[in-house]
This record gives structure tokens, C-alpha cells and sequence, in this order.
């Protein structure tokens, strides 16, 4: 009903399986003339009932062939995910990488010194991650790596950002392996640039990822990176990362112990930029995208 009053030239649907394949027909339905764009944001499906949902995503998958006009994605994972092969599409596609504010994560030496203070971590070796507590996001690795490296060294704190319906599971487990102590909750924020500051080594140890762009805003300040092997190489623009398996808590720990947490922080918000993910550079390409597409016939 809302397409059907509202007529506008395009209509771009965000998604993350086939089913969402639901929205595009929807706008079909309701504006016949409009270019629709279905957009890809992930590579896989969230627990539970994991195989059901991937056999509803390849059973819908194949309509999304022929209802949306174009297609976007923000890695070539999530494309192939989403769409399946389309190299011989005669429909227009591309890869979008997701822009952010980069001057907003500028390495801020005076941030880092009055954040770490106040939390009382100033001269420990901080760790930290930004997400939702999901499966997704791998909590229980978290909690496993944390305890691996205190059995090393215990001049450490944990920065963790974020909700979800496993934060309370979190936080009990957090005070069952006598671990929480080492580790603050800070829920959801807008002053996550000032965290990533505060930090000495970010991680990452997804199930699986759309893109991941806070590892791309984390390398924005110098930060080091250590994510799963599953993130896309796109959320790479510097030698900071480092790509890792999550079947070893013990590999990641040995890595870290040995991490000072007075290494040279160095600006790559350059990198960022000339990899394309600057906010304006994206809202460019895809100014472009949407006028190309409606300039075809």
C-alpha cells in the first residue's frame, strides 16, 4: 500500500537472506515502474535452526533472479551469498562498500590517556570488541580468549561494546569463570571512536560477516586487529589486521600476551579513503549506480 501512494523512481531494499526477497515483490507489486534495488549486508544466517533458514534462503534465493533490477552487496562474499553467481547477469551489480565518517576516528593521544584513566586502566594491555552479543559475534570465544591470556599475564582489561540477548549470559558466565573483574560492559554507546582510542588491540571473532566495519574503523586510529578468518578481506586496508581461525582460543592468547600497549599508533585514515570507504566517496558511487540505473532502458 505505501509503494503503491508513494511513487518513487527507485526503491532500494536492505537484506540479509532470500527471504527478504518479500519486501522486493512488495515494492514491485505497489510501484510496478520503479527500479528496485535489493542490497546484500550479510554471508550467512544467525542461530537457531541454522538449516532451516539456509534452506529457505536458497529455496527464495532464486526469485531474487528476477524481481529486483540491481543488485548491491557490501563484499563480494555477501554479493555471492545473496545473489549467487552473476557474472553473466544481464542486470546491473556491484559491490558497496558501507562508507563511515573517517576523520571521526582519528587517533587521539589526549582521548586515550583521559579514557584509560578514568576506567583505571592505564597501564594495562586493553582488549576490545564492538558488536551485538550474538551467536554471530562469538561471546563465548571472547570469554574463552580472556581466560586463556590471564593464565599468562593478568595486567589486562576487556572492553566490551554492545548489546543483545546474550549480554546477561554473558555477564553470568563472565562472573562464573571468576573473570569478570577483568572486563567492562559498556552497552551501547555513540562514543565508540573514544573506546577504540582507549584500546590496545581489537578483536573480532565473528561466526561470520557481511563486512565487519568496525575492524575498518578500528584500523582508522592505528589500532591493532586480530579477527576471524570468515571476515571479508575487503575489511582489510592495512598491515594492523591479522586473519585468524576461531577453532583456537589458545593461538589468539599466544599472540596477544606478547602485545605492548605502548606501540606507535598510526593514522590510516588515508588507507580508508583510498579504499573507498569514506562517506562521501560511497554516497557518490552510489549516486552514480542509482543514476545509471535509471538511465537504463
Amino acid at each position: 500500500a505505501f509503494c503503491n501512494t508513494h511513487k518513487y523512481d527507485i526503491i532500494h531494499v536492505n537484506g540479509g537472506t532470500g527471504i527478504d526477497i518479500s519486501y522486493a515483490l512488495a515494492a514491485k507489486s505497489g510501484n510496478p515502474k520503479a527500479k528496485v534495488v535489493m542490497h546484500s549486508h550479510a554471508d550467512n544466517v544467525e542461530p537457531p535452526k541454522i538449516m532451516i533458514k539456509k534452506m529457505a534462503h536458497y529455496i527464495f534465493r532464486v526469485f531474487l533472479k528476477n524481481v529486483p533490477d540491481a543488485y548491491l552487496a557490501c563484499s563480494a562474499s555477501s554479493l555471492k551469498w545473496m545473489f549467487g553467481e552473476l557474472s553473466n547477469s544481464y542486470k546491473k551489480y556491484e559491490v558497496l562498500l558501507n562508507g563511515i565518517d573517517i576523520d571521526q576516528y582519528k587517533f587521539d593521544e589526549t582521548t586515550r590517556k583521559n579514557l584509560r584513566q578514568k576506567l583505571g586502566i592505564d597501564r594495562k594491555l586493553v582488549l576490545g570488541t564492538v558488536g551485538r552479543l550474538e551467536p554471530q559475534k562469538n561471546p563465548v570465544f571472547i570469554l574463552d580468549l580472556i581466560e586463556k591470556i590471564l593464565k599468562v599475564r593478568q595486567d589486562i582489561s576487556f572492553i566490551w561494546i554492545g548489546e543483545g540477548s546474550l549480554l546477561d549470559w554473558t555477564k553470568q558466565e563472565a562472573e562464573t569463570r571468576e573473570i569478570s573483574r577483568y572486563i567492562e560492559f559498556v552497552g551501547a554507546t555513540d562514543e565508540v571512536n573514544k573506546y577504540y582510542q582507549a584500546m590496545d588491540v581489537f578483536v573480532l571473532p565473528s561466526v561470520y560477516e557481511g563486512l565487519g566495519i568496525v575492524n575498518i574503523e578500528a584500523q582508522c586510529t592505528g589500532l591493532k586487529c586480530m579477527v576471524s578468518n570468515v571476515v571479508p578481506r575487503e575489511a582489510r586496508i592495512s598491515d594492523l589486521v591479522k586473519f585468524l581461525p576461531i577453532d583456537d582460543a589458545q593461538r589468539w592468547a599466544d599472540i596477544i600476551v606478547n602485545i605492548q600497549n605502548s606501540y606507535k599508533r598510526v593514522d590510516q585514515r588515508k588507507q580508508a579513503k583510498e579504499y573507498g570507504y569514506g562517506q562521501f566517496e560511497t554516497a557518490r558511487k552510489l549516486y552514480s549506480f542509482y543514476i545509471e540505473l535509471l538511465n537504463e532502458k
